[in-house]
């Protein structure tokens, strides 16, 4: 069977207008390579509903309706503002699923560090079907890099192999671990329709091969010599690297600037919601290096578990829909650097505010084994 002749680099997938004329002419949904069924194992393996997730090239897909039906707040982003109103108005009943016009390659919109998990599914495909594709690539995927949270992670669903696109997800900017999975390519047996007319979808989720390592752009641990790369689309895990905190008497470590001033911009939403006095929650030294005393030690741990979660109040800045109990706000000021628990006040008049290098974060050792992990599967 002769293959698909090539797209010309001129598409103009990367051009707003062009979407919007399409999804005037084509309302439906329509999925690039699966949709929420098919994926429904893999999102629940590797994205977690305790961090707000980012879903960049929406378009018609229903994954992001099935991920909130499941319980995840996600936040959609088009470049097309056709598409992105014919959403908003087709899911306006799910409130932990908002829309909002953007361009991946440049979100100031998103602070840094706002999201735990992003999710593409063939973007990254579209853009390098236009002119200056790999240039609006790696845009793109340095924007995905600077708004993930530490820890937090990238699944890219993508049809083009490691070849094609390690390159570019092991690109020296990027400073993520990398793992790929194997999705078989949807068959006759297992096709869904949806009015008569088949999506590309399946009536089941989907069994993986993987997760393989990869080491860098030649070598993936455990992947099968004879694979046919051919019968296979292709999800790529890209995880950013945790922050090291301090966990010894001595040790500094300072916080990302953006990520404070994200926490600050929570903490007056909620006095406002609360209804405290200006300023109230924000009140002491307003610095940015976390020490730990010898008195403290213990409290560490804690800091350190409270930094992981999707943000240091437990909401999102793109949603701000909770509200965080009072007893995390000792918590939220301790990340701030203001009055840290269990730091007698004599040992902080002493502390010395020079902040230190990060050590560097290692690269995990991944065991190659088939089957899925299921690190956040629920019930």
């Amino acid at each position: 069977m002769s293959s698909k002749p090539a797209l010309s680099p001129t598409v103009r997938y990367a051009e707003p207008e062009y979407w919007d004329s399409r999804y005037q002419r084509e309302p439906s949904r329509f999925e690039w390579f699966f949709g929420h069924t098919a994926l429904r194992r893999v999102i629940r393996a590797y994205v977690s509903k305790k961090r707000p997730v980012l879903h960049v090239g929406c378009g018609t897909s229903n994954l992001q309706e099935g991920m909130a039906q499941s319980g995840y707040t996600i936040v959609n982003t088009d470049i097309s503002e056709v598409v992105i109103n014919q959403m908003k108005e087709r899911h306006a009943k799910y409130p932990n699923m908002s829309y909002l016009v953007s361009d991946c390659r440049n979100m100031p919109e998103f602070m840094d560090c706002q999201f735990g998990h992003v999710i593409d599914k063939g973007t990254v495909d579209a853009l390098l079907c236009c002119k200056h594709g790999t240039d609006n690539v790696m845009k793109m995927l340095l924007e995905i890099y600077r708004v993930l949270q530490p820890g937090g992670s990238f699944l890219l669903i993508t049809l083009g192999d490691p070849a094609r696109r390690l390159p570019l997800l092991l690109d020296s900017r990027l400073q993520w671990q990398v793992s790929l999975l194997l999705l078989p390519k949807i068959t006759a047996a297992c096709q869904a329709y949806v009015d008569g007319k088949p999506i590309n979808d399946t009536v089941q989720p989907i069994d993986t091969d993987g997760p393989y390592e990869v080491l860098d752009r030649d070598t993936i641990v455990g992947v099968p010599v004879d694979v046919q790369y051919d019968k296979f689309f292709f999800a790529y895990v890209c995880t950013k690297p945790r922050l090291q905190l301090p966990l010894a008497h001595g040790q500094r470590a300072q916080l990302p600037a953006s990520w404070v001033a994200g926490s600050k911009e929570i903490l007056q939403k909620l006095q406002k919601e609360m209804g405290l006095p200006e300023d109230v929650l924000l009140k002491g030294r307003r610095k940015r290096t976390v020490h730990v005393p010898a008195s403290a030690a213990g409290s560490a741990s804690n800091l350190h578990a409270l930094l992981q979660s999707p943000n240091p109040l437990g909401s999102s800045t793109a949603s701000c829909n909770s509200v965080t109990s009072l007893p995390e706000l000792p918590q939220a000021q301790a990340l701030l650097g203001h009055s840290r628990p269990d730091t007698p006040a004599s040992g902080r008049q002493q502390q010395q505010q020079q902040p230190a290098e990060l050590p560097p974060s290692g690269m995990r050792n991944l065991q190659p084994h088939s089957g899925l992990p299921r690190p956040h599967s629920s019930p």
